[in-house]
């Protein structure tokens, strides 16, 4: 299936951990991949080697040249020198070191090293939409109460973020799940506390963040109102990003490649909303019902936000048309699924391809139907007593751009 063939849905971006399940996700439907080094799932993903990047990188060359698709697969790499610490019930004096996320001045110094060599390998491309996935994260030294612990008390580290987002320009930049350290504490209705998160992110220069809307997995869907509020808040500070541009030209004067806050300069706010990729535990079973409520659940936390639309379209509807865009792979929100079968080391190329139909259906039955058809269309499914079946005329035969 080449992606030129890929009916409209919203976009699904599968961590791949070699080219052989690269292949796979990108027959599947998927529309961008994670390149991780191999076997490193159960740490969340660590950076790959030089050989892992370019085999990937020839599959989907290889794939596009063979298709002749309008738009290459994006690759984005991760830069992760190591997952968490071993959990124990007494953590160590190393282990309280190496908290995930908090890294070291070698550790920092490497993740620097990759990010150049892969943006001057040409392995990674800013005219194909490829770029890197980090965060990085540091102790808070204020504010801090007795009640909260070390695990929980961090914020973003605003000075090697910053670095690292300008070392790898033009390349796009994704703040990885530590974006869910930062929120692990908030309850479902605490606005600030996410819009400042975002806010900090996005001055730093990122273009989106992968994030499950706190610790813990999306799969019992408790943490969509989060998801809502981030989804929402990602519009909201780009909005009010147009009043902070000055700082980042006030601070242009600062020396580059300092990893001290107060030294660091902070680029030009990123001219749309980032995109909210939302991962952990995503799968076929529930995609549907997921990304139905992730849309209900931003479009309450912002309504302002949601176009004006033909008054027979219900706010489910108008929810799906803000968030998901066109489905053409250039939505706000995407849903971010390694795909892998039980033993987490192979990968399942069923459930990517049911993945991407579920994304698909969401798309085309819920941005496409009345209502009221809709609705008919249920009860007479019902009455049947057989499950929803495909209407094949409404599958869309545009292609990508």
């Amino acid at each position: 299936m080449s992606s030129r063939s890929v009916p409209p849905g919203i976009g699904l971006e599968v961590p791949v951990f070699g080219s052989a399940s690269a292949l796979e996700a990108i027959k599947a439907g998927a529309r961008r991949l994670e390149v991780n080094h191999g076997g490193s799932y159960v740490a969340g993903g660590i950076t790959p080697n030089h050989f892992e990047v370019r085999s990937v990188r020839g599959v989907v060359d290889t794939h596009y040249l063979e298709a002749t698709t309008t738009d290459p697969i994006p690759i984005r790499v991760m830069i992760r020198p190591r997952g968490p610490p071993r959990s124990s019930a007494a953590p160590s004096a190393a282990q309280e070191q190496q908290q995930d996320f908090i890294y070291s001045d070698a550790e920092f110094a490497a993740m620097r090293s990759d990010i150049n060599i892969f943006k001057n390998s040409r392995l990674v491309l800013p005219e194909r939409g490829d770029g890197f996935v980090f965060g990085i994260l540091e102790k808070k030294t204020a504010r801090t109460t007795a009640s909260t612990t070390s695990a929980t008390a961090v914020q973003v580290d605003i000075a090697r973020n910053t670095e690292l987002v300008n070392l790898a320009k033009p390349l796009r930049c994704v703040f990885h799940r530590a974006f869910d350290d930062l929120i692990a504490n908030t309850t479902d209705d605490d606005t600030k506390t996410i819009e400042d998160a975002l806010a900090t992110v996005y001055m730093c220069g990122f273009d989106g963040i992968l994030t499950s809307g706190g610790r813990g997995n999306v799969s019992e869907l408790k943490n969509v109102p989060r998801l809502g509020r981030i989804v929402a808040g990602a519009i909201t500070v780009a909005g009010a990003a147009v009043s902070l541009e000055g700082v980042g030209s006030s601070s242009s004067s600062n020396s580059k490649g300092s990893s001290s806050s107060s030294s660091s300069s902070l680029p030009t706010p990123p001219t749309r909303a980032m995109e909210i990729i939302i991962g952990g535990g995503v799968r076929s079973g529930y995609i549907d019902l997921l990304a139905n409520r992730v849309a209900i659940a931003a479009t309450v936390a912002a309504p302002n936000w949601i176009p004006l639309l033909s008054s027979d379209e219900d706010m489910e509807m108008r929810s799906l048309k803000a968030w998901y865009g066109d489905g053409g792979g250039n939505s706000q929100v995407w849903f971010h699924s390694s795909c892998l079968a039980d033993d987490r080391r192979s990968f399942d190329g069923d459930e990517a391809k049911e993945l991407v139909k579920g994304l698909q259906k969401v798309f085309r039955q819920q941005t496409k139907v009345k209502p009221r058809e809709r609705q008919l269309k249920v009860e007479e499914e019902d009455a049947e007593g057989e499950e929803p079946k495909e209407d094949t005329r409404r599958r869309s035969t545009r292609r990508l751009p």
